[in-house]
Protein backbone atom coordinates (compact mmCIF):
# COMPACT_ATOMS: atom_id res chain seq x y z
CA UNK A 1 0.00 0.00 0.00
CA UNK A 2 1.41 3.35 -0.99
CA UNK A 3 0.83 6.46 1.12
CA UNK A 4 0.54 10.03 -0.11
CA UNK A 5 0.12 12.26 2.94
CA UNK A 6 -1.35 15.69 2.35
CA UNK A 7 -0.64 18.49 4.78
CA UNK A 8 -3.36 20.75 3.41
CA UNK A 9 -6.79 20.09 1.97
CA UNK A 10 -5.69 21.78 -1.26
CA UNK A 11 -2.81 19.27 -1.56
CA UNK A 12 -5.18 16.34 -1.10
CA UNK A 13 -7.64 17.64 -3.70
CA UNK A 14 -4.82 18.37 -6.14
CA UNK A 15 -3.43 14.85 -5.72
CA UNK A 16 -6.88 13.36 -6.35
CA UNK A 17 -7.20 15.50 -9.49
CA UNK A 18 -3.84 14.21 -10.73
CA UNK A 19 -4.31 10.48 -10.15
CA UNK A 20 -6.80 7.86 -9.01
CA UNK A 21 -6.61 6.62 -5.43
CA UNK A 22 -8.27 3.53 -4.01
CA UNK A 23 -8.82 5.13 -0.61
CA UNK A 24 -8.45 8.37 1.32
CA UNK A 25 -8.33 8.74 5.08
CA UNK A 26 -8.99 11.94 6.97
CA UNK A 27 -9.25 12.96 10.57
CA UNK A 28 -12.21 15.16 11.41
CA UNK A 29 -10.04 17.48 13.49
CA UNK A 30 -7.99 19.22 10.84
CA UNK A 31 -6.30 22.56 11.43
CA UNK A 32 -8.83 25.36 10.93
CA UNK A 33 -10.27 26.45 8.57
CA UNK A 34 -10.07 22.90 7.19
CA UNK A 35 -12.80 20.43 8.08
CA UNK A 36 -12.31 16.67 7.73
CA UNK A 37 -16.03 16.01 7.26
CA UNK A 38 -16.26 18.60 4.49
CA UNK A 39 -13.19 17.05 2.87
CA UNK A 40 -14.72 13.57 3.07
CA UNK A 41 -17.98 14.83 1.50
CA UNK A 42 -16.03 16.53 -1.28
CA UNK A 43 -14.06 13.37 -2.02
CA UNK A 44 -17.21 11.19 -2.08
CA UNK A 45 -18.94 13.62 -4.47
CA UNK A 46 -16.03 14.30 -6.83
CA UNK A 47 -14.36 10.86 -6.77
CA UNK A 48 -17.07 8.32 -5.89
CA UNK A 49 -14.75 5.43 -6.79
CA UNK A 50 -12.40 6.45 -3.95
CA UNK A 51 -13.19 4.84 -0.60
CA UNK A 52 -13.13 7.27 2.33
CA UNK A 53 -12.24 6.49 5.93
CA UNK A 54 -13.10 9.18 8.50
CA UNK A 55 -11.38 8.94 11.89
CA UNK A 56 -11.74 10.84 15.16
CA UNK A 57 -11.21 10.30 18.81
CA UNK A 58 -13.38 13.19 19.94
CA UNK A 59 -16.90 12.44 18.73
CA UNK A 60 -19.15 9.39 18.57
CA UNK A 61 -20.28 8.44 15.08
CA UNK A 62 -23.90 9.20 16.00
CA UNK A 63 -23.01 12.87 16.52
CA UNK A 64 -21.43 13.26 13.07
CA UNK A 65 -22.71 13.66 9.54
CA UNK A 66 -20.37 11.11 7.98
CA UNK A 67 -21.03 11.05 4.22
CA UNK A 68 -22.88 8.11 2.76
CA UNK A 69 -20.39 5.54 1.54
CA UNK A 70 -17.65 6.68 3.92
CA UNK A 71 -16.47 4.47 6.77
CA UNK A 72 -16.16 5.83 10.32
CA UNK A 73 -13.37 4.54 12.57
CA UNK A 74 -13.04 5.71 16.17
CA UNK A 75 -9.60 6.39 17.64
CA UNK A 76 -7.68 4.82 19.09
CA UNK A 77 -7.78 2.06 16.50
CA UNK A 78 -5.65 -0.77 15.31
CA UNK A 79 -3.66 -0.51 12.11
CA UNK A 80 -5.01 -3.84 10.90
CA UNK A 81 -8.57 -2.48 11.15
CA UNK A 82 -7.70 0.50 8.96
CA UNK A 83 -5.90 -1.75 6.47
CA UNK A 84 -8.96 -3.98 6.27
CA UNK A 85 -11.12 -1.04 5.21
CA UNK A 86 -8.60 0.11 2.63
CA UNK A 87 -7.94 -3.29 1.08
CA UNK A 88 -11.53 -4.42 0.95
Amino acid sequence: MERHPGRRVSHVLSALDDQAFDAAMTDIGLIRPADGLALSRDIRQRWPQTSVVVVTGRHPESALAVPQGAVFVAKPNERRLLLAFCTG
